[in-house]
């Protein structure tokens, strides 16, 4: 162990160079490479009303069947009747959307149930702010409206729509730089243990 410190610290100039590249590089690649994403969120919230006469036990499976109507809208939401409606609402407005597929655009939404809660998430992440939120708000609209052909009842309700992203969520320049000088230095680590090794073999093999 004292042996492999002693060696990092003899080799510090390879431990040095490697890290300066890689951190360079991750550099590079987040401001002049990595495409800035942005994220917007909708949130909307799913009941059942009970009926006029509702005892406690009436009450009670009407919470059970919110508690299963959020599970299926989760899926709802990503389905293709919707996203399709969404894309036909919106293309018009968005070129990248007019060329987008039904996949690109299923795998840029997110939905998530708030735990505990009958409150869905939507989250839609795109290269420019203002179509994300679009999207997000379509979805949410659309999804009402749908919803209410299925179940035949106002049983949703949107809470918060999604705003313009002010800043992306991704790249995050300063972790990849982190990233970089970790890779950098452990790589050089690496290399420099591979060149000892390299090294002390040669060496017995000559004797």
């Amino acid at each position: 162990m004292f042996y492999n410190i002693k060696l990092v610290f003899r080799f510090w100039w390879i431990v040095a160079i490697v890290t300066v590249i890689t951190t360079g590089a991750a550099w590079y690649l987040s401001y002049n490479y990595l495409p800035s994403i942005y994220s917007a969120k909708t949130t909307i919230y799913v009941f059942k009303t009970p009926g006029d006469n509702a005892n406690t036990d009436t009450v009670y499976q009407d919470l059970l069947a919110s508690d299963l109507l959020v599970k299926d809208y989760q899926e709802i939401v990503k389905s293709s009747i919707i996203i399709q409606t969404v894309l036909d609402e919106l293309k018009g407005e968005f070129p990248s959307i007019a060329s987008a597929t039904f996949e690109q655009i299923a795998d840029s939404i997110t939905v998530t149930v708030k735990p505990s809660t009958r409150l869905i998430d939507i989250t839609v992440k795109r290269q420019n702010p203002e179509e994300a939120a679009k999207i997000a708000n379509k979805i949410a609209e659309v999804f009402k409206a749908k919803s209410l052909d299925l179940i035949k009842k106002e049983n949703v309700s949107i809470i918060d729509l999604a705003s313009v992203p002010a800043s992306p969520v991704s790249p995050k320049p300063i972790q990849n730089k982190a990233l970089g000088v970790f890779s950098g230095m452990v790589g050089s680590i690496v290399l420099i243990m591979f060149i000892d090794y390299t090294r002390r073999h040669l060496r017995e093999v000559k004797l």
